[in-house]
């Protein structure tokens, strides 16, 4: 390299390495994303589903509320002031795999009905999971794992650099020495550099698609508007399973109430107390 220093060529060959590399990482991200770049132009142009938008903007949770929601607003479903759910008799077939298989289910279930909660973890909704499974855009939620390659990269160079330089005896640029410590010096203040270069990539758990996730949120939020806000209110009431009753603190573990242990209203002292005593206790020897 004519246009630097002799001395500085190990050093400009490990930065250009590491140019080179996240260009690279550029360049297959931006392929990758060609993919996905198409599905959310198909579902701009053709639309897409209530069920598809929530899951694709939110958790199961979130999901499950808005499926039941979409039934209840069509007439399939009814949901109680405590918040079971019900099939409406007659009621037109919903379209769409998920809410298709969930209307079976809530149906299935006859007047027993069936609650929020079992919709995300219960055997009798498999089918409704396998449907939402079917709807899923297949776009992939988070980040490429650009800054972790990045941060390998430059960690990489400053080292690389710093062990090919100190055998050669090659001076440290700008420093008018090749000393061990001061390559080292050099080492961690080149990786600092170059780590605030790899921060430009997102985080590894950063969503993607940011305009294409608010469309759906909103696409989702219109089907919850749909249902007054007392009904969304009976909706939520079973949204997550109940828990049992914690025993109150200090409580007793109930023993033996045949008067033979500490079950009957004593403890265990209260016996040793009685029954270990023997003849030492109140002068009872002679």
């Amino acid at each position: 390299m004519g246009w630097i220093p002799e001395e500085w060529n190990i050093v400009a060959g490990w930065l250009l390495g590491f140019v080179v590399a996240n260009c690279a990482l550029g360049a297959l991200f931006r392929r990758r994303g060609r993919a996905d770049r198409a599905t959310i132009r198909r579902y701009l142009t053709e639309g897409i589903g209530p069920v598809a938008a929530a899951e694709q903007v939110d958790d199961q949770q979130y999901t499950a509320r808005v499926a039941v929601c979409v039934l209840v607003a069509d007439g399939v479903v009814e949901v109680s002031e405590e918040g079971i759910l019900t099939a409406v008799p007659g009621a037109p077939e919903p379209s769409g795999p998920a809410l298709r298989a969930l209307a079976h289910c809530i149906g299935d279930r006859g007047p027993q009905g069936a609650q929020l909660y079992e919709l995300r973890r219960g055997p009798h909704f498999e089918p409704y999971r396998t449907g939402l499974t079917q709807e899923k855009t297949g776009l992939r939620r988070f980040a490429e794992p650009g800054r972790v390659l990045s941060l390998s990269a430059a960690l990489l160079a400053s080292v690389g650099m710093t062990f090919q330089s100190i055998p050669t005896g090659a001076p440290v640029p700008f420093l008018p020495t090749g000393d061990v410590a001061a390559w080292i010096f050099a080492q961690l203040i080149v990786w600092a550099l170059l780590s605030l270069l790899s921060a430009a990539w997102p985080g590894w758990l950063t969503r993607r698609w940011r305009r294409f996730n608010q469309h759906c949120r909103q696409q989702a939020d219109a089907e919850l508007a749909r249902v007054p806000p007392g009904t969304l209110a009976a909706v939520r009431k079973r949204e997550f399973e109940p828990s049992l009753p914690r025993a109150p603190r200090g409580s007793r573990t109930p023993g033996r109430t045949d008067g033979e242990g500490p079950g009957d209203g004593g403890s265990w002292a209260d016996e040793a107390d009685t029954h270990s005593c023997g003849s030492g206790c109140g002068g009872g020897g002679d």
